[in-house]
């Protein structure tokens, strides 16, 4: 995969897990209990899979930031 994708990816997910907590404490959407953890449960998911890529693109052998 090219820097850019993954980049991308990162970003994409980052902001999902961000998004999907303002969500939460917006007054836009009143989720139930389970909807409140499932919500909470895709950002940590989602802010896990953009850890998840920055590791293993730091672990290759491509120079993360160049």
């Amino acid at each position: 995969m090219s820097r850019v994708c993954v980049w991308a990816l990162v970003i994409f997910n980052g902001l999902w897990a961000l998004d999907s907590i303002a969500l939460l404490v917006s007054d836009w959407v009143q989720p139930t209990l389970l909807g409140q953890i499932l919500v909470i449960m895709n950002a940590i998911m989602s802010g896990l899979i953009a850890e998840v890529l920055i590791f293993g693109f730091r672990k290759s052998n491509r120079p993360v930031m160049a």
